[in-house]
C-alpha cells in the first residue's frame, strides 16, 4: 500500500496474496490477541464509536474489532479482490478499496484506527501517519504494529517478507513518525524469537535459556525481552494530540 508509480502492480500482487482465506498463522493470531486487548482497554464506556482497520486485507479481523468495541466498523484495503471477498463474507462491515496514504475519508471520522503490518509496505510512511491523524478524532487512538528492524537486522536472512515494498524501521524511526501527531501511550514488542547477531547471541542463547528453564524463569525472561524491544514486531497504542 502506498503512493508509488507501480501501485497497479501492487494491486495485482495483493489480489493474489489475499486469495483463498488461508488459516491465520500463529504470528498473526498473537498480534490479533494483542490488538483485541488494546481495543478493549480503549473502548471504555464510549458509545457511537467508529473504527477503521487500515489495510484490512481480506477483512476477516474487522468483525472481531467490532465485536469487542461495538463500533461502526470500516475496512480499507488496496486490493479490489480482497475488498469484494470481505464485503461478501461480512456484509455488516463497511469495506472500501483505497490507498492508506490518501483514504478519502472525512476529517476526524474515526475514534480508533487499527493498522496492522501495513506501515512497512508503504514508501511514504509519513503520509500514512499524517492521514491517520487527519481522519482520527481528537483524543482518538491509533493501534499499530510493524516489524522490528532491530530484530531483523540481527537475524540470519534478515526480513523474511517478500511483498512489493519492504521498508522496515526501528523504534526510534517509529517514534519520530508518530510524535508530531500522537502521544505514545504504550510501546512493546510481540513474539519472542531467537536472533543470531549482536546482543541476541547472549539474551536468546540456548544455554542461558536452559539455565532459566531449570530455575522456572524462562517465560518471565522472554516477557521481559518483549517489553524491552527484542521481539519480532513493534506494537504501539497512541492517542491523537
Amino acid at each position: 500500500m502506498g503512493t508509488t508509480g507501480n501501485i497497479q502492480d501492487q494491486k495485482v500482487f495483493y489480489n493474489a496474496y489475499w486469495q483463498g482465506l488461508q488459516p491465520l498463522s500463529s504470528y498473526k493470531l498473537a498480534r490479533t490477541k494483542w490488538i483485541m486487548d488494546a481495543v478493549q482497554k480503549i473502548r471504555g464506556r464510549n458509545t457511537g464509536m467508529r473504527l477503521l482497520d487500515l489495510g484490512c486485507g481480506d477483512g476477516r479481523l474487522v468483525p472481531l474489532w467490532q465485536a469487542v468495541t461495538g463500533a461502526e466498523a470500516h475496512g480499507l484495503e488496496l486490493s479490489p479482490e480482497a475488498v469484494k471477498t470481505a464485503q461478501n463474507l461480512f456484509p455488516a462491515i463497511h469495506y472500501k478499496e483505497g490507498d492508506a496514504t490518501a483514504t478519502g475519508y472525512g476529517n476526524s471520522m474515526f475514534d480508533i484506527i487499527v493498522c496492522q503490518e501495513v506501515l512497512e509496505h508503504v514508501e511514504q510512511q509519513d503520509k500514512l501517519v499524517a492521514e491517520c491523524a487527519r481522519v482520527i478524532k481528537d483524543k482518538g487512538h491509533l493501534i499499530l504494529t510493524t516489524p522490528n528492524r532491530f530484530y531483523f537486522d540481527r537475524r540470519k536472512g534478515g526480513n523474511y517478507s517478500q511483498q512489493p515494498i519492504e521498508n522496515i524501521i526501528d523504534k526510534q524511526q517509529l517514534i519520530r513518525l508518530l510524535t508530531p501527531f500522537f502521544e505514545i501511550q504504550s510501546f512493546e514488542t510481540l513474539i519472542y524469537a531467537t536472533g543470531d547477531y549482536g546482543v541476541y547471541r547472549f539474551v536468546t542463547n540456548r544455554y542461558w535459556l536452559g539455565v532459566l528453564r531449570r530455575l522456572g524463569a524462562a517465560n518471565a525472561w522472554k516477557r521481559y525481552l518483549l517489553k524491552k524491544g527484542y521481539g519480532l514486531h513493534m506494537a504501539v497504542v497512541c492517542r491523537k494530540r
